[in-house]
């Protein structure tokens, strides 16, 4: 899937999520309501991954921690 379509999915399930929930929830609840329409528009999801970070061919001690993962 190109760049595109993936940025038009995830904006899309974003979008249906904040509907759905309406503001003023916690982080977690959005993120978990997220994760489930990123599912329902096909997509894999990982949540609370690590994913190394390299400055200069270097990997840095402290990896970075996403959120979600999709693809």
């Amino acid at each position: 899937m190109d760049e595109n379509a993936l940025s038009n999915k995830t904006i899309g399930a974003a979008i249906a999520a904040h509907r759905e929930l309406g503001p003023g929830l916690l982080e977690s609840i959005y993120e978990a309501a997220l994760a489930l329409e990123l599912q329902d528009a096909g997509l894999t999801v990982v949540g609370q991954t690590e994913v190394p970070v390299s400055d200069k061919g270097r990997r840095l001690q402290n990896p970075s921690r996403l959120d979600l993962l999709a693809g």
